[in-house]
């Protein structure tokens, strides 16, 4: 019998909702940076506060040296 597995994003485990409000100003590169990464800004904001706060990255967030997402490999069903 076939694995069936959901369809979607993979779960990121556990985490709790944190509202952050930034300078307007600042948004914006926030947003660029976080796009050139490839990741959502949410998680950009996670990584780098773990990393201000010296904390092992999220298990979440795989990157590759350059910095770009280690995107996660799709099997191909038949």
């Amino acid at each position: 019998m076939a694995e069936h597995r959901k369809r979607g994003p993979k779960p990121k485990g556990v985490r709790v909702p944190v509202s952050v409000l930034v300078p307007a100003e600042h948004q914006a590169l926030y947003a660029e940076h976080a796009e050139r990464m490839g990741l959502p800004i949410t998680d950009y904001f996670a990584l780098f506060m773990a990393r201000a706060h010296e904390l092992p990255d999220p298990d979440y967030i795989k990157l590759r040296d350059d910095h770009a997402p280690v995107q996660e490999e799709l099997r191909m069903s038949a």
